[in-house]
Formats: C-alpha cells, sequence, structure tokens
C-alpha cells in the first residue's frame, strides 16, 4: 500500500496494484502532514503532523497506535523530516529524525513480546 500525507491533515491509503484508495483519515487535527515514515516489518506507519506531533498508525486497521509531540522525539526540536531505515547487521529498525535547528535523532522501533510498540533512542 501507498500511504500519502494531505495538506488537510488526512491520511489516504491506496492499493498499489489497483490503484484505488482504500481508505481515508484524519490525523488528529487539521494541520499538513509534512512527513512519512513507513516500517513493514512492524506493520506501522509514523507521521508527522506541522512539525510538532508525531502519530504510529497500525497499518492493518487503520488504528492511531501512539502519538507523541515532536520535542519528546528528538529532545527539544521541531522536527523537519523523518526517515525509515532497516539495518542488516545488526537486525535494526531505525527511525531517522531531522530536527527544524538542524539535529539529527535516531530512535530504535521494535515489537515487545506482548505487542507493544517501542520506540528508544
Amino acid at each position: 500500500s501507498l500511504w500519502v500525507g494531505m495538506d488537510s491533515g488526512s491520511i489516504a491509503v491506496f492499493d498499489l496494484t489497483s490503484g484505488t484508495m482504500v481508505q481515508s483519515f484524519s490525523c488528529h487535527g487539521e494541520e499538513a502532514l509534512v512527513s512519512l515514515a513507513h516500517f513493514p516489518g512492524d506493520s506501522v506507519v509514523f507521521a508527522l503532523s506541522a512539525y510538532r506531533r508525531v502519530s504510529v498508525w497500525d497499518v492493518a486497521t487503520f488504528d492511531c497506535v501512539q502519538k507523541y509531540p515532536a520535542e519528546l522525539m528528538t529532545c527539544g526540536a521541531d522536527l523537519s523530516s523523518m526517515l525509515a531505515l532497516r539495518v542488516s547487521d545488526p537486525d535494526v529498525s531505525l527511525l531517522m529524525l531531522a530536527g527544524i535547528n538542524g539535529s539529527l535523532c535516531a530512535r530504535r522501533v521494535s515489537r515487545r513480546p506482548g505487542g507493544k510498540l517501542n520506540c528508544v533512542l
């Protein structure tokens, strides 16, 4: 699937095979979505709204599973961009976060044994 962030604060999800939109939903406000980062192995998408809020969405249910203020994700700065990165040795998923002040922060993304999302520095 292809997740697209809208200026209206909504997310549209498209099926890549048919090209049809399969879901559209509001991302907790009317602020523009600035960046999306998809982690296929953990079945989540991180969405950055208005440089100040990060929400995490389950790709199967389209439910919001977590919300973070941007300054919590970067230790103090608003965000300008995010990137999902998979490293093979060691086997780690990383969320790279770029602050509007030029800072760069990396967080490890994984699932705990009970299925809860873990996102740590």
